[in-house]
């Protein structure tokens, strides 16, 4: 049956690969064929991608970049703006924003998988800590809020079954919405776990030697806005004198790296591909990950191999790290900075990380989204 679909996938965006685009990347494997729509496309981020991707009018906006948060005020429309309704029968949106309010007709199914309601309409998150404009932002945020999220709340009504990637995400959207929805877990490759020591040891030493890593160090892996309070990372790790090792790019950088003051301890590599991350993994004494998350997928691929995950206990975390067995949950700066000092990761077993993170594969989520969708054709 689900061979035979016309399937449409509509994503919020597509500038830079992160965990929607693998959550997307996932889904392709059932639907191969997919056409996918979104609002703007860097294709240059996706030179393996072979499905055709459509884009709203927003693609044609040169200064997108510099003039994002005006941008995105205009997603609604854009969204609107497509026409799915002659050629799918089947319509999948992956949303933490407007894709959900993509117009379809009564005889499409419209499935979507909801990441997070908006955050910067319901959780009031702007992320302009490091922005000299930040006041005028603010501002404006506050003033247009209103008028989202109303649009925001008549959008979701278009849906006609919701996914919610955890718990966490399904108590918000029941929340916000009034609507209930079905948790699916997202899942991480195998790539995660193909170790050939002796390759990791050569990579681990190149690594080291070009950015001055000491044997020990803590690692957080981030895109760096202020809701990922990698800031709190970085305040533990100056108290303690430890080494952190920060992977990962953002607005928030200056603010980050006036906060580090230059102390070679804290050390900014910027982004970098799969197989350093999987190397430095391997290596960390324990990953730090402050921020409240949706889901998470970076916590899942450090358990898979073998790193310990010391987290803020709130959000999709608190559903795949198990405290004092694979991590341990904190609850504020202060007990993270005890954690740091007392070295509590040296007690973890790798193999607990490892077994753990596999609750939570592609494979196993690949099983559950077709089952879903074989049993909701089944009702039809």
């Amino acid at each position: 049956m689900l061979k035979t679909l016309r399937v449409a996938l509509v994503t919020d965006y597509m500038t830079d690969l992160g965990g929607s685009d693998r959550l997307l990347l996932s889904i392709l494997k059932v639907f191969p064929q997919a056409d996918i729509y979104t609002s703007i496309f860097e294709k240059q981020k996706y030179p393996h991608l072979k499905n055709k991707v459509y884009t709203t009018f927003l693609q044609a906006f040169i200064f997108r970049k510099l003039l994002r948060r005006v941008v995105s005020i205009l997603t609604p429309l854009a969204f609107e703006s497509l026409n799915l309704m002659n050629d799918y029968d089947l319509v999948i949106s992956l949303s933490a924003g407007a894709s959900k309010g993509v117009i379809t007709s009564t005889k499409q199914k419209h499935i979507s998988i909801l990441l997070t309601p908006p955050r910067h309409l319901w959780d009031l998150e702007t992320n302009v800590r490091a922005s000299r404009f930040k006041d005028v932002i603010h501002f404006f945020s506050n003033t247009l809020s209103t008028y989202m999220r109303i649009w925001d709340q008549t959008a979701v009504k278009r849906i006609d079954d919701i996914i919610t990637i955890s718990k966490y995400i399904k108590d918000k959207v029941k929340k916000v919405y009034k609507r209930d929805s079905k948790v699916i877990y997202p899942g991480i490759s195998s790539f995660w776990y193909e170790k050939n020591k002796e390759e990791l040891t050569q990579e681990y030493k190149a690594i080291k030697n070009k950015y001055s890593i000491p044997d020990n160090f803590f690692l957080v892996v981030s895109r760096l806005y202020d809701y990922k309070r990698v800031d709190w990372a970085i305040r533990s790790c100056l108290i303690n004198n430890k080494t952190l090792v920060i992977v990962g790019a953002g607005p928030d950088l200056p603010y980050l790296k006036s906060l580090a003051n230059g102390q070679s301890n804290i050390k900014f590599l910027g982004k970098l591909d799969d197989n350093s991350l999987r190397v430095l993994y391997n290596n960390a004494q324990a990953l730090l990950f402050c921020g409240v998350e949706d889901y998470g997928f970076v916590p899942i691929e450090a358990m898979a191999c073998g790193c310990p995950v010391l987290a803020f206990n709130e959000g999709g975390v608190t559903e795949t790290v198990v405290n004092n067995k694979t991590g341990y949950l904190f609850s504020s700066l202060e007990e993270l900075s005890e954690i740091v000092k007392k070295d509590v990761w040296e007690a973890y077993n790798k193999r607990d990380c490892i077994e753990r993170s596999k609750l939570f594969t592609e494979e196993k989520f690949l099983d559950t989204f077709t089952k879903y969708l074989n049993t909701t054709y089944e009702k039809e």
